[in-house]
């Protein structure tokens, strides 16, 4: 009976009826005012919940600023090194593009042709080259050797974009090895060069092949459908492109499967003009080969040398087929000739094109046969 009274006393079941009432009553408030919130953020749309989003994202600490990397520091000692790039070589050595006009002797004659010509070295490539005067200037690879370092900048910064993203090696870490291994091994950048010159020549030669491997007239000499052509442009004043016909003439000989395309190109002297002209008339009345021996076996090319091996070769100078008569249409040619050169960014002659290949200068007989062979194993 006591903890009976005692139960009924302390109304233990009344109050937890209300605390419980109580309890449901502040819970439905809240689910009312979270209900209402929610609707509140679903009205005001993305924008709102990224700004709120921007609003609670704590701000990312401030760094400082990285020291320069081992590769940013090379590169600046190479900037501050470098040294204006020379120019490329002139048609003379050690003169100018256009040579100065040949001096007469006391009878009027002109005297002997210059056989200095540049030496033989690769193409550079470069930006387009303007055709003036005489000669041509050629391309500078200071635009490749930028594109070379931007390129390893790139490659560096793959590196890093890797390395931050990927769990590897730090910025600093990639730049530094890259800085030491261009150190170690520098050849790297001109070979990366030179593989890019190479597709861009490759690239160039294509475009324009049908042009360049058709001869005008008989300007050619080998096999007339030959597996391989080999396009020599040539001046009637290079000492090199003199010193260059036994090679051709043995290959040739030796090679029944190659044809060669002659390509007039008179840019060393003023009177190359006028011999190209009689080659092309050679050409038009199938004794070019016989004129291309005489003109190169020639002394000189003065008006007298030029019509002496014309007379050698048969070419027939009467008027009726001889280059006076026909010049503007021998013009035509040398114009297409200039075009093409300029399109291939040739700068001297001798110059040679072979498949993909471009060679310049007097590269010697084992060279040309070695690119003929490139050429033919590529189809």
């Amino acid at each position: 009976k006591a903890g009976g009274a005692a139960w009924a006393g302390l109304a233990l079941g009344d109050r937890v009826a209300k605390l419980s009432s109580k309890a449901g009553h502040g819970l439905g408030e809240v689910a009312d005012r979270t209900r209402a919130g929610l609707e509140s953020v679903a009205k005001a749309g993305k924008e709102g919940i990224g700004e709120a989003a921007t609003k609670l994202r704590p701000a990312p600490p401030e760094e400082p600023a990285p020291p320069p990397s081992g590769l940013e520091q090379l590169l600046a000692r190479e900037a501050a090194e470098a040294k204006p790039a020379a120019p490329d070589l002139p048609l003379f050595a050690g003169e100018p593009a256009v040579a100065p006009a040949p001096k007469k002797t006391k009878s009027g004659a002109v005297a002997e042709v210059d056989d200095r010509s540049p030496p033989p070295r690769a193409l550079a490539a470069g930006p387009m080259p303007h055709i003036g005067g005489a000669g041509m200037d050629g391309g500078s690879t200071r635009a490749w050797l930028a594109g070379g370092i931007a390129a390893i900048v790139l490659l560096a910064a793959a590196f890093w974009l890797g390395g931050r993203f990927g769990g590897g090696l730090s910025k600093g870490e990639v730049e530094t090895i890259v800085a030491d291994y261009i150190q170690a091994n520098p050849q790297i950048i001109p070979q990366a060069l030179e593989a890019q010159r190479d597709k861009e020549i490759a690239k160039a030669i294509d475009a324009i092949r049908p042009a360049l491997e058709k001869p005008y007239a008989g300007a050619w000499a080998g096999h007339a459908d030959g597996d391989v052509t080999l396009v020599v442009f040539t001046d009637y004043a290079c000492g090199f492109c003199r010193a260059s016909v036994p090679d051709v003439d043995r290959l040739i000989r030796e090679d029944k499967r190659l044809k060669v395309v002659f390509r007039e190109l008179p840019i060393i002297a003023p009177q190359s003009r006028n011999a190209a002209l009689m080659a092309l008339a050679a050409a038009r009345q199938g004794r070019y080969d016989a004129f291309h021996h005489a003109m190169f076996a020639a002394s000189s090319l003065s008006p007298a040398a030029i019509a002496e091996a014309a007379s050698r070769a048969g070419v027939v100078t009467d008027g009726s087929a001889d280059a006076t008569a026909n010049e503007v249409l021998f013009q035509r040619e040398l114009d297409s000739n200039l075009a093409i050169a300029s399109q291939l960014q040739l700068n001297a002659t001798p110059t040679w094109v072979v498949g993909d290949q471009l060679f310049q200068g007097q590269v010697g007989f084992a060279a040309l046969k070695q690119a003929i062979a490139k050429a033919r194993a590529k189809g």
